[in-house]
């Protein structure tokens, strides 16, 4: 049902008015838009794809809030978390968010290839402070995880 493709979709476009509009629809929302998965971008799911698209705080906060615990769980075709997708643009209070959201067990959930998100940071060149403030609220026993 294309109806269920709609918050991908906008997602995908990085519209930040059109997905709060669509977020506060409430009830109306379908019941199968969280779980719409990019399969161009090996299955990256809403959530994921908007970190990716380095989407705003507001937009990452309702995501989080209206597609609750099934949202933040989404693995892509990769089994990166939402976590992995963190880059340099993505505030610090999403990341806080996505801790809470997503508990600090998924800081120790690899992927396929083995990557911890704080691999993926640091692959990346992300800056030192995102870097500290990851292992500051994910407690640096992440960084011993083997």
């Amino acid at each position: 049902d294309n109806q269920n493709y709609e918050l991908l979709n906008l997602v995908l476009d990085r519209d930040s008015d059109q997905i709060m509009k669509y977020l506060e629809r409430g009830e109306d929302i379908p019941r199968n838009a969280f779980q719409c998965t990019d399969s161009k971008n090996n299955h990256r799911s809403i959530l994921q794809s908007a970190l990716q698209g380095c989407a705003p705080h507001f937009v990452i906060q309702k995501l989080v809030e209206v597609g609750g615990n099934d949202l933040v769980s989404i693995k892509d075709g990769s089994e990166n978390n939402p976590l992995h997708y963190i880059n340099e643009s993505t505030p610090i209070l999403s990341i806080a968010l996505l801790l809470q959201s997503c508990g600090v067990t998924s800081l120790r959930q690899k992927n396929l290839s083995g990557y911890l998100p704080i691999h993926s940071l640091i692959s990346n060149n992300m800056p030192i402070d995102v870097i500290s403030e990851l292992i500051r609220l994910g407690g640096d026993d992440i960084l011993r995880v083997t």
